[in-house]
């Protein structure tokens, strides 16, 4: 699954600690110990050699050993340590060189690097000429412990935390994060009738199991990863070849919409090729929008150990002949990739590359995996132990990885090293306090006054719109699209890109750039302005147009109020400014001579049929729109309404006959509830039905002349049914309010809707204020349904309008 051993005899550790309740002589101990040893059960090795130790202190020299390499085995590194010590302190021991290289490495992955480096520099003066092996990664342990001591890598992360909900005493591995949920997979779980009694590992969705049909019982099911779309699981499916060795195929399996895992497909016999293991699948986009497979194998044709390789997917889910990313990988093992698509990034871990110890995690720019410009993530991700397994979202503000470092859980004192966890940790943002100095491009003078706007180019995001100065910094995202746009009366505008400017994440930033503006002869600076109130008027156009030679210079829907042009001395000049909804207005000038800067301050005001629309529309509050009794949709609990107002109004005025019927019916003054039903339809449900035609025709000329409207609606009803259902009818009827919005007059005013020009806002529905003599008995529909007081309560009000006048 990763490296031999690392994880399978974790499959062992429960079984092995039930030996402690057990009686067993020294002898009985050491021949147990002896035997797990010799197949490769170090937990039950380690836990008999140290009962057998507790009997009888006095232990043969070659016993000794296995125990000291059985907690070599398990990470148990103090012990093992301790052990060896003693060990080489013995007389005539053999290989004793093989002891002092374990030393040395356990002192390395205890983050002990100055001891480490002692025990190193030992071995490499008494013992560098007997394995050439063991004296080469001995040089690389050293090189690795002399970086860890020298490091000030950049941390892009704050330390990593434990994810505490997930993890077990067992070992979690391999964290994905999709639609927020947490996958990943624990080896926690017993294989039913095996000899061993040994542990499998299935996949996690948060702290349940995630069922994949067709899998056999017992399987080792790891390492999920998905398709960037979410419609596929990738994971491997592992088989024991004997007790201590696990080889793995890529396997996988589609998505339902509710999370579901639908039946798996083994990939072809070129990935998973027979004999070798196929593991750590990952797959991403490439920049031409086709997908691949990034896995981890050790299959001939690499540089050795376990490599990382690739294969594009091509349509159909098939699979080209994978390629060996030679340039990245070393003769040791690398493992765990992970493309990370939105930073072009590819993400793994190896113990080939001096690091913090074991597997550490590095990255390198995906196109820049040729170059070979790999990074360590420093020690707020990595270990002195194993760490690997990362994730990154997409937005890159959290990362996952898997690790065995100290505070990991265990099962037992002995085996603080022996598990893995798995941890998270957010991403530094990486900022830079930008300082913007304008300057006169002829004096190289500091300017004032001067505006600046900083905007993303790609998104549109703009970070900054105000004065500049010397005093003041900007705080700007990293990245090297940021666009700046300078203005000052007396100036040409002035617009460039920032460009790169090297910030570190985590790290405070800064950067200053001079921007030189060059200063206009003779400029015209126009203000509009807002004629009633005198606020600034933005998105207007000015026109310029210098009456000797016809030539026009025009600003259109500008974002400001100001605008600056350059002009001639001593000419004369035509301004034209205009806006929609608005009155033009025009003004003409001579230049003069020694007046470099002219600036006139524009007064608009609105066109009269919009100032009167605009007027109408705010007297013409409450609009009151009328509803038969349960309409629309009677008989539903649902919120939303089948039918336009129109619609429900031309249905409730036709039922005119009926309500006056029933009424004079149950009335003593015949004469009287006539002409109170002729009042309600007349004065209350046609007359709102009118009113509300004259709005919206009202409202359409405000919005065309670019007024940004609000309207607020109110629903009530009568109470004769459950106040529930009256908050569903309540909200049926301002959908169908809303809904005549986007039908009326073949939906001219949807355009305005989706640009936000106007917006309804929904505020209150039901009951709640209907007054307390209206009669809510269902069984007497004459009071309850047909009666004008309960008539009136059935209605949504548009009962307040707000204008932007932009």
């Amino acid at each position: 699954m990763i490296l031999r051993g690392v994880l399978i005899w974790m499959v062992f550790l429960v079984f092995a600690l039930s030996v402690n309740a057990q009686y067993y002589s020294y002898s009985q101990h050491i021949n147990h110990a002896d035997k797990a040893f010799d197949a490769g059960n170090y937990i039950e090795a380690l836990i008999h050699y140290q009962k057998g130790t507790e009997i009888n202190k006095d232990i043969d020299i070659d016993v000794l050993y296995n125990y000291a390499e059985a907690a070599y085995r398990t990470n148990s590194y103090t012990l093992s340590d301790s052990l060896f010590r003693i060990w080489i302190d013995e007389e005539n021991v053999i290989d004793e060189h093989v002891a002092r290289y374990k030393m040395a490495e356990m002192q390395l992955h205890q983050g002990n690097y100055s001891d480490a480096m002692v025990e190193m520099d030992i071995y490499l003066s008494e013992y560098g000429d007997i394995d050439t092996s063991l004296t080469k990664n001995i040089n690389l342990y050293r090189n690795s412990a002399q970086w860890a001591l020298d490091n000030d890598t950049e941390n892009n992360f704050y330390p990593a935390e434990s994810e505490s909900d997930v993890n077990s005493p067992f070992s979690e591995h391999a964290p994905y994060l999709l639609d927020d949920e947490l996958y990943y997979n624990s080896l926690k779980f017993p294989i039913e009738d095996d000899e061993y009694q040994r542990y499998t590992s299935k996949i996690m969705k948060q702290l349940e199991v995630a069922d994949i049909p067709g899998t056999e019982h017992g399987s080792i099911i790891s390492h999920p990863s998905f398709t960037p779309d979410g419609d596929f699981i990738f994971f491997t499916l592992g088989e024991y070849t004997d007790t201590n060795t696990i080889r793995c195929d890529i396997y996988y399996a589609p998505m339902g919409k509710d999370g579901s895992i639908g039946k798996s497909v083994k990939l072809p016999s070129h990935i998973n090729k027979a004999g070798y293991t196929s593991t750590h699948p990952s797959i991403s986009y490439l920049p031409d929008s086709s997908m691949q497979l990034l896995f981890v194998s050790d299959r001939l044709g690499g540089r050795g150990g376990l490599d990382i390789w690739r294969s594009k997917i091509l349509n159909g889910f098939e699979f080209s002949d994978p390629q060996n990313l030679l340039e990245l990988n070393t003769e040791y093992n690398e493992l765990s990739p992970f493309h990370h698509e939105e930073s072009e990034s590819l993400y793994f871990s190896t113990d080939g590359r001096v690091g913090f110890g074991g597997l550490d995690i590095y990255r390198v720019g995906y196109s820049d995996i040729v170059r070979g410009d790999i990074e360590n993530l420093g020690s707020n991700i990595n270990s002195p132990t194993n760490d690997l397994y990362f994730f990154l979202t997409e937005d890159e503000s959290q990362s996952y990885l898997s690790s065995n470092r100290a505070g990991s859980q265990y099962i037992d004192s002995q085996f603080e090293s022996c598990c893995y966890d798995i941890y998270s940790a957010d991403a530094r943002l990486c900022t830079v306090d930008l300082q913007l100095l304008a300057k006169d491009n002829n004096t190289k003078e500091l300017l004032d006054g001067v505006n600046a706007k900083l905007i993303d180019k790609e998104t549109g995001e703009q970070f900054y719109n105000g004065i500049i100065s010397q005093s003041n910094t900007i705080e700007v995202p990293c990245n090297d699209n940021i666009e700046v746009i300078l203005n000052k009366q007396g100036y040409e505008d002035l617009i460039f890109d920032l460009g790169a400017m090297d910030g570190k994440a985590g790290q405070d930033n800064s950067f200053v750039k001079d921007a030189f503006m060059t200063p206009l002869d003779y400029s015209l600076t126009v203000k509009v302005i807002n004629g009633v109130d005198m606020s600034s008027i933005n998105q207007a156009s000015v026109y310029v147009t210098n009456l000797t030679t016809n030539e026009v210079s025009e600003i259109e829907m500008h974002d400001s109020n100001v605008f600056t042009f350059a002009i001639e001395p001593d000419t004369d000049y035509l301004v034209e400014i205009n806006k929609d909804g608005y009155k033009e207005s025009s003004f003409e000038f001579r230049s003069g001579i020694n007046d470099t800067n002219v600036e006139r301050i524009i007064e608009l005001r609105l066109l009269d049929k919009v100032e009167k629309a605009l007027l109408s529309l705010g007297n013409a509050i409450p609009v009151s729109l009328y509803f038969d009794n349960d309409q629309p949709d009677s008989g539903t609990l649902a919120t939303t309404s089948t039918k336009n107002y129109t619609q429900s109004y031309n249905q409730y005025y036709a039922r005119r006959d009926k309500f006056k019927n029933v009424h004079i019916a149950n009335s003593v003054n015949k004469l009287q509830a006539s002409q109170e039903i002729d009042a309600l339809f007349d004065n209350d449900i046609k007359r709102g039905f009118e009113k509300y035609d004259i709005f919206k025709n009202q409202l359409l000329l405000v919005l065309q002349n670019n007024q940004e409207v609000n309207i607020y609606l109110r629903g009530f009803a009568s109470p004769v049914a459950a106040s529930d259902y009256n908050t569903s009818l309540g909200k049926r009827r301002i959908d169908s309010v809303r809904k005549e919005f986007y039908d009326w007059n073949g939906g001219v005013l949807v355009p305005y809707i989706e640009s936000k020009l106007l917006i309804i806002t929904e505020r209150s529905f039901g009951e709640s204020t209907s007054p307390n003599n209206i009669s809510d008995n269902a069984s007497a529909p004459a009071l309850s349904i047909y009666s004008p007081q309960a008539s009136r309560e059935r209605r949504v009000e548009i009962d307040e309008i707000q204008f932007n006048n932009n």
